[in-house]
């Protein structure tokens, strides 16, 4: 392709791991970019773990640490559903390129959605005392299944995405977009 944006805008066609990686980059630079403009304006600007481990109240640091971790998590949702088509693009023109037709690019994303909320919501975490008093949101039993589920799954991809060859010659997605012949 040509046009770099084309990359990001249409989930037709095939692409080479040479532009998936390139297209990657070009949304990692997104992503810290929008986050650096949106995670301030969510209350994380200058954040100090110091202050709040300072504090005399265990009641008041465990309120401190939950809160801030439920601001995180909802900047991470946030940022999630701005780069998810663009994301999504990217990665199913390269499941295309293996002639695959992306369902299990998208039934991570499903569940990496799910995930986060479950974060959000606190659904599958309990709190923990870390000492002192001091009470903070750990994943349960099946929080922790999902967060496992989702990381196997994404290793998964990444080297069925970024390493492997497409399939040689045209497919059911379109001509190799290295030329190769049929």
């Amino acid at each position: 392709m040509s046009d770099y944006l084309a990359l990001f805008r249409t989930f037709d066609g095939r692409i080479g791991r040479k532009q998936f990686w390139l297209g990657v980059l070009g949304l990692a630079v997104a992503y810290l970019v929008v986050s650096i403009l949106i995670l301030p304006l969510l209350g994380f600007g200058q954040f100090n773990m110091a202050s709040i481990s300072s504090s005399e109240d265990a009641e008041a640091t465990s309120r401190a640490i939950v809160a801030t971790a439920q601001r995180s998590v909802w900047a991470t949702l946030v940022l999630n559903i701005i780069f998810a088509y663009p994301t999504l693009a990217l990665g199913l023109k390269r499941r295309h390129d293996r002639d695959s037709s992306g369902k299990d690019l998208i039934a991570y994303y499903v569940l990496a959605l799910l995930l986060v909320l479950s974060q959000a919501f606190g659904i599958g975490y309990v709190t923990t005392d870390v000492g002192n008093g001091i009470m903070i949101p750990t994943p349960g039993t099946v929080a922790t299944a999902l967060s496992t589920i989702v990381a196997l799954l994404g290793l998964y991809l990444l080297v069925v995405l970024g390493f492997l060859r497409g399939t040689k010659g045209p497919n059911s997605y379109g001509p190799d977009p290295l030329g190769g012949g049929a």
